[in-house]
C-alpha cells in the first residue's frame, strides 16, 4: 500500500472511531427523547428549524456554541452533559481532559471542537477548542447568545466580528465579550482558539 493509501485508510479509520465515540447528535437525541421533547416543540424552544436539528441529530452539520448553549437550556440541561460521549477524567472538585481526546463532534469540512475541561459541578462555564482540519480556512456561522465569552488564540489569524466591530487576533491574543451581541468567527489555516463561555 502506498504512502498516500496508507493515510486515507487511517483517516478513515479515525474519523470511523469519531462516530462511535463522539456522536453529539445521538447524544442529542437520546437526551430529547429522555425528556419527552419532539423535533417540532425543541425547533419552538430554540427557534431553529426541524431540518437544521435533524441535521445536527445525524451528524451532518457542526452546530455553533450559540446553538449549543441554546440547545442546553431548551433541554434543561448542562452542556456538559451533552458532552458525556467523551471520555475524561472527573473528580470530586475538578474535572480533567487528557490531551489525547477525540474531537466533539464530528468534523465539519473546514473545521472541528475539541472538548476541554469544564463546570460540571457548578455548570458556570464551558470550553471547547476550535480549531482548523488539516490546515484548511474556515468560518462558524454568526450567532449570539446569553452569557459571556473568553477567547485565547492558541494559533492565528483570528477575523473576529462583534457587532458593527472587525478584529483580527493572532497567537497569545485574548478577547472578552458580551455574547449576547452577534458574533462570528474565521479562522486562517492551521487557526486554532480556546473558547470558554458562560451558558
Amino acid at each position: 500500500m502506498t504512502t498516500t493509501g496508507g493515510a486515507m485508510k487511517a483517516r478513515a479509520e479515525f474519523r470511523g472511531r469519531l462516530r462511535e465515540r463522539c456522536d453529539f447528535g445521538r447524544c442529542l437525541r437520546e437526551i430529547r427523547s429522555r425528556r419527552g421533547i419532539t423535533l417540532k416543540e425543541l425547533s419552538r424552544l430554540t427557534g431553529l428549524s426541524t431540518g437544521a436539528l435533524s441535521l445536527i441529530e445525524n451528524g451532518l452539520v457542526t452546530p455553533t456554541i450559540g446553538t449549543l448553549v441554546k440547545l442546553a437550556r431548551s433541554l434543561d440541561t448542562k452542556l456538559s452533559y451533552l458532552m458525556e460521549s467523551v471520555e475524561g477524567e472527573a473528580g470530586g472538585i475538578c474535572d480533567v481532559v487528557k490531551r489525547e481526546v477525540f474531537p466533539l463532534f464530528y468534523p465539519a469540512r473546514s473545521h472541528h471542537f475539541l472538548r476541554r475541561a469544564t463546570g460540571k459541578g457548578s455548570g458556570r462555564m464551558d470550553s471547547v477548542i476550535v480549531e482548523s482540519n488539516e490546515g484548511r480556512e474556515w468560518e462558524l456561522p454568526e450567532s449570539s447568545h446569553e452569557g459571556e465569552e473568553f477567547v485565547f488564540v492558541l494559533a492565528g489569524p483570528i477575523w473576529v466580528t462583534i457587532g458593527d466591530k472587525a478584529l483580527t487576533l493572532e497567537e497569545g491574543d485574548s478577547l472578552y465579550f458580551d455574547a449576547r451581541f452577534r458574533h462570528q468567527f474565521r479562522g486562517g489555516p492551521g487557526s486554532k482558539m480556546l473558547v470558554v463561555f458562560t451558558p
